[in-house]
C-alpha cells in the first residue's frame, strides 16, 4: 500500500542518515589518530630534556669546558707557598658549571737543590656564551709565611686560558708590589702587612692602574689547561 512504502522509504533515509554520520564520526577518529601520531614522533624527535642543548646553538652560543692543574709554585726565598686562584671572565659569559675561586693547600720544599714547590691542584669550569669578547683569564694570588709564621702576600699574576681546544701549558710570571719608601717597607715587616693591592682582579685582568706601580719579580707558577669546545663552528667562529 502507499502508506507502507512511505514508511519503508522513511526507514531507509534514516538508515542512510545513521551510516553518514557513523561515517563522519569515523573520519574525526582517524584524523584525531594521525594528529596524535605526529604529536608523539614530533615528542620523540625532540626530548624535553635536550631542548635546552638545541637552543644555545640556534641562538649562536658557544660553550667552553676548561679544566686544568696548578702544577708547581716557585718564588725567590721561599719554602712555603699557598695559591689562590680565580677564573676572571666577561660580561656576557655565564657559567654552567664548576667554582671559579680556589684555595691550594699550602705547599712546602725542604729540598735545597729544587726550588719549586709542588701543587698540583685541579680546577674545572664550563662557560657558554656568544661572545669571545672577554676571553676568561686565570688570575693568582700566592701567600707564603713571614720570619714569625704569618700568612703574607708573595706575589700576584694572570694568564688569558687557551683559546684552541687540546692540552697547553703555561708559565705565569710572579710580581709583587714594592712600598713606597724603605720606612714604610720596615713597619710592613714588623706588622706583617707588605704592600699589597687593594683591587688586585681590576689591576691585574684590565690593567687599571698598572702604569703607576713599582714592582718586582719574584718567581712562577706553571699551570696545565685541558679546553673542550662546542658550537664554535655554528657560531662562526674557527678553533
Amino acid at each position: 500500500s502507499l502508506e507502507h512504502d512511505i514508511s519503508r522509504q522513511a526507514g531507509r533515509g534514516k538508515n542512510l542518515n545513521d551510516d553518514s554520520r557513523g561515517y563522519t564520526g569515523g573520519r574525526d577518529d582517524n584524523r584525531l589518530n594521525i594528529r596524535n601520531r605526529s604529536q608523539d614522533a614530533d615528542s620523540k624527535a625532540t626530548p624535553a630534556g635536550d631542548t635546552d642543548r638545541v637552543k644555545p646553538e640556534e641562538d649562536g652560543t658557544f660553550t667552553v669546558s676548561i679544566s686544568g692543574v696548578i702544577e708547581t709554585a716557585e718564588a725567590v726565598g721561599e719554602e712555603y707557598l699557598q695559591v689562590h686562584y680565580e677564573i676572571v671572565p666577561g660580561i656576557d659569559w655565564k657559567v654552567i658549571d664548576g667554582q671559579e675561586k680556589g684555595v691550594s693547600q699550602l705547599g712546602s720544599c725542604a729540598n735545597m737543590y729544587r726550588k719549586d714547590i709542588v701543587l698540583n691542584y685541579p680546577f674545572d669550569m664550563t662557560y657558554t656564551t656568544t661572545n669571545p669578547q672577554g676571553w676568561p683569564q686565570l688570575m693568582v694570588t700566592v701567600y707564603g709565611l713571614d720570619i714569625v709564621g704569618r700568612s703574607v702576600i708573595k706575589g700576584y699574576g694572570s694568564v688569558f686560558i687557551p683559546t684552541t681546544a687540546g692540552y697547553h701549558s703555561r708559565s705565569i710570571r710572579l710580581f709583587k708590589p714594592l712600598p713606597f719608601s724603605w720606612f714604610t717597607g720596615l713597619i710592613g715587616y714588623i706588622r706583617g702587612k707588605m704592600a699589597e693591592y687593594y683591587e688586585p682582579k681590576k689591576l691585574l685582568t684590565n690593567g687599571d692602574g698598572r702604569e703607576v706601580t713599582r714592582v718586582m719579580s719574584v718567581g712562577t707558577i706553571k699551570v696545565k689547561f685541558s679546553l673542550s669546545m662546542k658550537g664554535m663552528e655554528i657560531a662562526g667562529y674557527s678553533c
